[in-house]
């Protein structure tokens, strides 16, 4: 057998690259794909003490409409829109921020600097 390692974060056509087994994030790309859940991904919500104090913290799913987020562009997934659970209650709220990326570090380096709150991967 042999093994070849592809990172990537844009969408792929599994079938049209000869890729045999991939791990992906949300819904599979294609219903001609055979999936399978191997994980939970839970995601929180994150933002440095600085920034909190500052802009305070939100309380309700939609304060989050008036904080700078920091959105995580992921494959073609709608950039700003988290998904937010408690319990049985879901709710999908557009957020806005100046900054987004496709890179989880950057990201993270963002909220630890105090630029906004960011969703992200538990």
């Amino acid at each position: 057998m042999e093994v070849q390692l592809h990172l990537s974060d844009r969408p792929v056509n599994l079938p049209d690259e000869a890729i045999d087994i991939a791990i992906l994030f949300g819904e599979a790309p294609d219903s001609r794909l055979i999936a399978k859940k191997i994980a939970a991904n839970r995601r929180l919500l994150c933002a440095s003490p600085a920034y909190l104090a500052a802009a305070g913290s939100p309380q309700t799913p939609h304060d989050l409409t008036r904080h700078q987020c920091i959105v995580l562009r992921q494959n073609e997934m709608a950039a700003g829109n988290w998904r937010l659970s408690h319990g049985k209650q879901t709710e999908t709220v557009k957020v806005h921020g100046a900054l987004s990326t496709n890179d989880g570090e950057v990201a993270l380096n963002w909220a630890l600097d105090g630029y906004g709150i960011l969703m992200r991967a538990e």
